[in-house]
């Protein structure tokens, strides 16, 4: 082979492989190209995205992480502020207002509807205090009349030794024998004295009150409210006023202040 064809031959060679070469690039080129396009689209999206919730945080005020599903829809009204409702708008004045007229429309309680609580701390109503000349009493204690009552002459006491008047009667009883209230009423007064010993006092309203002397073991206390029937106390030892007749219940009543005779309020 002669110089010149070795020469041409190169040249021929090297346009083939320069041919080569270019086409192969311009393969790789697409393909890169193809690769990167997704790539470039998904950044625009997330830039996208990241510009709207910017904007969102402009809207909302502050730097809120909130997105619109997180934001109530009730607070965006087409950029228009909410219209309350006239009837919706209430004042502080107006509020003080209904408060202080409610205030006056409270009807006062009732003198019968007021309530009480007993020792053990239970509520109950108290009942009224209503005794007349037409109530009736029960026996305190069943025993028989030792000594009538006496106020418009004398009567003789067997242990004093003395003709008196005797503002009570006297009714025999068994010493621990329970005495019973004769009626409704407020215990008001418990005393010790020489002549009737231990001695309770209960009103039974409109003036009229009964004294039941002679006692031990009391179970009230003064304000108790008592039913008739309650027990009071027991029967106790007979004071020394009261040896000689044995033991007995002393059993007076009053009104208003003034005694009266308990056996015609007595069935």
């Amino acid at each position: 082979m002669s110089k010149r064809q070795k020469t041409w031959r190169l040249i021929v060679s090297g346009s083939l492989l320069a041919a080569v070469a270019m086409v192969g690039l311009t393969v790789f080129q697409v393909e890169r190209n193809q690769e990167m396009r997704p790539k470039t689209e998904e950044y625009a999206l997330l830039e996208d995205e990241a510009n709207n919730t910017d904007t969102q945080d402009e809207h909302f005020g502050g730097n809120s992480t909130a997105t619109i599903d997180e934001v109530p829809h009730h607070t965006i009204v087409d950029d228009e502020e909410e219209e309350i409702p006239e009837s919706a708008q209430t004042s502080s004045k107006d509020v003080t207002a209904q408060i202080e007229s409610e205030e006056d429309n409270v009807q006062p309680e009732k003198e019968e509807d007021l309530l009480t609580e007993d020792v053990s701390g239970t509520t109950i109503i108290e009942p009224e205090l209503n005794f007349t000349e037409d109530t009736m009493l029960e026996w305190p204690v069943s025993g028989s009349v030792l000594m009538d009552y006496s106020m418009d002459h004398t009567v003789y006491f067997s242990t004093l030794d003395v003709y008196k008047y005797n503002p009570s009667v006297i009714l025999s009883a068994q010493v621990g024998e329970p005495v019973e209230a004769a009626a409704h009423g407020k215990i008001v007064k418990i005393e010790n004295t020489v002549e009737t010993g231990m001695t309770v006092t209960a009103d039974l309203g409109n003036g009229y009150q009964v004294v039941y002397g002679q006692l031990e073991n009391v179970l009230v206390e003064e304000n108790d409210i008592v039913t008739a029937g309650t027990v009071l106390g027991y029967v106790g030892e007979p004071s020394r006023f009261y040896t000689k007749e044995g033991s007995n219940l002393y059993f007076a009543m009053t009104k208003d202040g003034e005694s009266i005779d308990p056996i015609l309020y007595l069935p």
